[in-house]
């Protein structure tokens, strides 16, 4: 190229034209390491053209610039020849001692030149014995510096560069960069969610992502300095399959990565589920659904990563460097020695086959091995898990059926002393998934709702370590009334078998009977007795139930209760049901069991005991005329603490008996003593908020003249504030009073103005406003995020005349957003409905509002075509109207549904 001055015009088309031949090469190659490539290759084109011709100018007669006192390299990343769209440009400038006076200024004039082409670009001027000495205390710079690649200059400063580096790295020293930079790494996964299997996963930084393989790459290269490629020191630690892995993963992940720039225009690294239609077409996943392939392709991407990982820092641990990462121990290393179980050996303090002829010998000893590392509490040598997964076909249905084999496999599930790791092995191993089908299945099966957090295996397995904290004698974890319960448990193994397969028939229709088929057939080939089968097997058809049941109906209606109890049956059934629940929803994600959940959980199974030992009727009268003496009692001790006893005496006269069962007695009474205070006061109305830690909400208590549509005002008042109701009784006085409770939580699932006292004043004022007959001011459009928008929510309306005793039970469902359950309250006023309760559930995107409502007459709704037409209004109030795809035009997905 000539030496004339680069324009930013002409810079710009030459990298234009090198992102097409780039995608070019992509879409024709599938191959985004192979694009990586080409785009460094265009990005040195423009760096070397600018720069030359920026710096000869300056340059003293007959200096050439392969001779002048100065080197620009590139470092990082594109150091290393790979450049996604948005990544960073790393540049250096080493000089000598003696630099030219103009060369900051023109590199200057090339950092500006490259900024107005919109490119990020990182940038440092110095000696080399500065970058030695600067690399020398900071891992992160001493990574960089592994990559440094020169671009144009005096080649000498690039090698002596190199020189000081390697005067600087002792035994010492690159202990302490291996151990620094495994440091850096568990912390980058604590910030990612410590996890391989997140449905959004970061690709960059996420664990098993791009920066995982970058890392054993950098640690291979510190202890290999004479490699002149990374895969030429990777040799030394990774054998001939995990290197093939290795090849393979970041192929795909570079794939991956660069799909995901030209997507979206931008650096994004992480794999949200607006861009996994879009990705997955890009990538020609052509089947459906084609998102979850791409994403089981992912995981099991991200999985070789875990196993090269492990493999590599076992031969760090050799070479004494630094011990192994986290398994189920750690131990100095030792001499081999045999064990009493024959076949094993560890191996520098590692569990190891004697040999591999051990496994030919008896296959079951698959399934041995991680049995024997949990017993003796050793990790399980790479040598081993390499010889597991070589043997794989052992596993046959011969094996499945063997009972020695069921034997050794209830052990590892319900005896083991840390059942989530042990299980996590055999899985990433490839032993459980081969040996339960059922289980296979689910691996890497990615879950495209944004409800849970994890893949239905990771999700599976994060149940499985809860339930097992939960039933440790010294749990501290969990509900502190659970343990009791815990303890009662007859049969762990049932309890700990229906958690693995809870979630085995997503993907196959129904969830809870493919799941209820899924488990009955795995139980027969264990080998399980009838009444254990038919017990899992219930379990997991119904897994689901108890949490639909406390979060979507009124627990104070004894049809609610007895209706449940049918179903569950035995106070056994109740028991493993409410175990299994609770670990369900923790394994969903951080924040989402609270509080709230907790309460109602409690709730539910108190009421369901007590009804079956026989401290409750057992039908349906019996039970009426047991809430009427309930109700009794608590009037009765409302007008014992009331002083006021002309109020206490009208009170409990225009209240009706469904509220004096709808709460306990301490909050019938606090209720009933702020309702006098107001009458002192000569107040007809008023408004109470209190937060409630233990419950996971905000209660507000609303004591009004009753008005047209004030419930439905109330919610606008708390949705234009930035609350979420998440749940809401209604009682109305025989005075014409109404009085309602609501509980009210933040968008994180906390009580609503926690730490936040200017929330709950504007909640306040919003609600007075409303009891004032002020108009409620308009809220402004929240735009459904791209996330969200990755969805077809479809809507729905059931009615339910049999849920309840003297109630219509109305449960709608669609897309969530701010403002649908006013909205729906609305469409309820307007057509002279009366709400008794609300109670809502979200599930991600999707919102499940549930009204307990009747007629004027107090009657529920009997008329099939009032029921119709009310369904397709509340149906219309759901639809996603005018809903614009910020995404773009991606795929659609339908949502998963809980089931």
């Amino acid at each position: 190229m000539s030496n004339h001055k680069p324009s930013l015009k002409e810079l710009t088309a030459i990298r234009e034209k090198g992102l097409e031949e780039a995608k070019e090469i992509l879409t024709n190659t599938r191959d985004g390491l192979l694009a990586a490539r080409a785009l460094s290759t265009t990005q040195d084109e423009i760096i070397v053209f600018a720069f030359s011709a920026l710096i000869t100018p300056i340059l003293g007669h007959g200096v050439k610039l392969n001779t002048a006192p100065f080197c620009l390299c590139a470092t990082g990343g594109y150091g290393r020849g790979e450049l996604a769209p948005g990544s960073d440009i790393d540049l250096l400038l080493l000089h000598d001692d003696h630099p030219p006076e103009a060369l900051e200024a023109a590199y200057t004039d090339l950092l500006y030149l490259l900024w107005d082409m919109g490119l990020k670009v990182g940038h440092a001027l110095r000696k080399p014995e500065e970058c030695a000495k600067i690399a020398a205390s900071d891992p992160v710079s001493a990574a960089a510096m592994m990559d440094v690649r020169m671009l144009v200059g005096n080649a000498e400063l690039a090698k002596d560069l190199h020189r000081a580096l390697t005067a600087k790295s002792t035994a010492k020293a690159d202990r302490a960069f291996i151990a620094a930079k495994l440091e850096e790494r568990d912390q980058r996964h604590v910030r990612q969610g410590s996890t391989r299997y997140m449905v959004e996963p970061n690709i960059k930084e996420g664990k098993g992502g791009l920066r995982d393989l970058q890392t054993l790459g950098w640690l291979a290269r510190r202890l290999e300095p004479e490699s002149k490629t990374t895969r030429g020191a990777l040799v030394r630690f990774l054998d001939a399959q995990s290197l093939r892995q290795y090849d393979q993963a970041l192929r795909f992940m570079w794939t991956v990565r660069f799909w995901l720039h030209l997507i979206t225009g931008r650096a994004e690294e992480r794999l949200s589920f607006d861009l996994q239609p879009e990705l997955a077409r890009m990538m020609q996943y052509r089947d459906t659904p084609a998102a979850e392939r791409l994403m089981k392709a992912y995981f099991l991407k991200a999985r070789d990563v875990g196993i090269m990982t492990r493999v590599f820092c076992a031969k760090l641990e050799m070479i004494a460097a630094k011990r192994a990462p986290t398994g189920l121990s750690r131990f100095l290393p030792q001499r081999r020695k045999a064990l009493k179980t024959r076949g094993f050996v560890t191996e520098a303090g590692r569990l190891d086959f004697y040999s591999g002829k051990v496994v030919k010998q008896d296959p079951i000893n698959l399934l041995r091995l991680f049995e024997t590392a949990d017993v003796i509490g050793r990790d399980i040598h790479p040598d081993a898990l390499r010889t597991v997964r070589k043997n794989l076909s052992h596993i046959g249905a011969g094996f499945r059926e063997d009972p020695a084999a069921t034997e050794v496999f209830l052990n590892c599930l319900s005896k083991s002393r840390d059942p989530e790791t042990l299980l996590r092995l055999m899985s990433e191993s490839g032993v459980l998934g081969r040996y339960l089908p059922e289980f296979g299945h689910i691996v890497g099966r990615t879950q495209f709702n944004m409800y849970h957090r994890y893949t239905v295996d990771e999700h599976t397995l994060r149940a499985i370590g809860i339930l097992h904290d939960l039933l440790a004698k010294s749990s501290k974890n969990g509900p502190e009334w659970v343990p009791p319960i815990a303890r009662a448990i007859e049969n762990r193994t049932t309890l700990y078998l229906a958690m693995l397969l809870h979630d085995t028939g997503k993907g196959k229709g129904d969830q809870q009977i493919a799941g209820a088929q899924a488990a009955s057939t795995a139980c027969e080939r264990l080998g399980l007795d009838a009444h254990q089968t038919r017990q899992v097997s219930w379990l997991v058809g119904n897994h689901l139930l108890m949490s639909d049941t406390a979060q979507r109906r009124d627990l104070s209606d004894p049809q609610t209760i007895l209706d449940f109890a049918k179903i569950v049956q035995t106070p056994e059934r109740l028991r493993l049901l409410l175990l299994l629940t609770i670990a369900d929803i923790s394994a969903v994600g951080p924040e989402v069991w609270n509080g709230w959940k907790d309460r109602l959980l409690h709730e539910l199974f108190e009421a369901t005991e007590g009804l079956f030992r026989g401290k409750a009727a057992r039908n349906l009268e019996t039970m009426q005329q047991d809430a009427q003496s309930r109700a009794r009692v608590a009037r009765e001790a409302f007008q014992s603490a009331c002083k006021d006893k002309g109020f206490a005496h009208k009170w409990v006269t225009v209240l009706g008996p469904s509220y004096w069962t709808a709460f306990e007695e301490p909050t019938i009474i606090r209720q009933g003593l702020w309702a006098a205070q107001l009458a002192r006061d000569g107040q007809n109305s008023g408004i109470f908020l209190e937060e409630l830690p233990s419950n996971a909400s905000t209660v507000m208590r609303v004591l009004a003249p009753d008005a047209p549509g004030l419930f439905a005002k109330i919610c606008g008042a708390v949705c234009i504030a930035g609350g979420n109701i998440a749940g809401a009784r209604i009682f109305t006085t025989d005075d014409g009073r109404a009085f309602d409770v609501f509980y009210i939580q933040d968008r994180e699932g906390q009580p609503f103005g926690h730490n936040n006292p200017r929330a709950l004043a504007r909640l306040k004022t919003l609600a007075d406003e409303v009891l004032g007959g002020k108009p409620l001011p308009n809220a402004r459009p929240v735009r459904t995020s791209r996330r969200s928008s990755a969805f077809t929510v479809v809507p729905s309306v059931v009615f339910d005349n049999e849920a309840s005793t003297h109630q219509s039970v109305i449960e709608t469902s669609g897309r969530d957003r701010q403002g649908l359950l006013y909205d729906l309250a609305q469409v309820l006023w307007q057509s002279r409905l009366s709400i008794h309760s609300a109670h809502i559930a979200t599930y991600g995107a999707r919102a499940v509002d549930v009204f307990y409502v009747h007629e004027q007459d107090g009657q529920k709704i009997t008329s099939t075509r009032r029921r119709n037409a009310l369904g397709v209004k509340l149906r219309d109030m759901l639809q996603d109207r005018h809903q614009e795809n910020p995404a773009g035009n991606f795929e659609s997905a339908v949502m998963s549904e809980r089931q």
